[in-house]
């Protein structure tokens, strides 16, 4: 079947070769910013430059072929963790949830299961993952601290648990891809029986 799909691509133009070789150097760009001190969104800025004076990108493309709903969206999901820490909304939830949950520190056999379905609970109402995973720590964090229990099990709990989607826009790896694919390949409503298969 992939034989037969390359096949019908045909060989590469000049123009996706140009586009292949920008992307290439972009990603040696992520990999290093380290080293080089490059920032990594000035990057993707000077690839996204740089296809567009080699016509890769042409003006057209720029209003048709990205979907800009999608992006201002998911960079607004991304900047979440940091609003609801600085406005002090994780605090403020940390501190009314804490002391209901306090008790199942101490059971490990209750304690992942409650991470679990509160982390659930929270996506429900929180679209960024980053700060459903801040606002768990915070409340179990100094919780487990305070028990010499590691708080490794929560995090690893609470990242996985995270990745749950109850609608298209709840998990934005879920959402850039049905961006991606222009909601073509596959629709929210065939995916959502996987959503409850994961989360079980």
């Amino acid at each position: 079947f992939a034989k037969e799909q390359l096949a019908e691509l045909g060989p590469m133009s000049s123009q996706e070769k140009i586009g292949g070789t920008i992307l290439i150097l972009a990603l040696v760009g992520w990999m290093t910013t380290s080293i080089t001190g490059f920032d990594s969104g000035m990057i993707a800025v000077a690839a996204l430059i740089f296809m567009t004076l080699f016509g890769v990108f042409s003006g057209p493309d720029w209003k048709n072929k990205i979907p800009w709903t999608s992006f201002i969206f998911i960079g607004g999901v991304f900047s979440l963790a940091a609003l609801i820490s600085s406005l002090g909304i994780s605090a403020w939830m940390a501190e009314l949830l804490a002391p209901v949950l306090a008790p199942v520190i101490s059971n490990a056999w209750l304690l992942i299961p409650v991470v679990v379905l509160v982390t659930y609970a929270l996506r429900i109402v929180v679209i960024s993952q980053t700060a459903t995973i801040t606002i768990i720590f915070t409340i179990f964090g100094g919780l487990c601290a305070a028990a010499g229990i590691s708080a490794w099990p929560i995090l690893f709990s609470c990242y996985v648990s995270t990745l749950v989607w109850y609608y298209a826009a709840n998990n934005t790896t879920y959402a850039t891809a049905l961006a991606a694919t222009d909601g073509e390949l596959v629709s929210f409503k065939t995916t959502l029986p996987m959503n409850f298969g994961f989360m079980a």
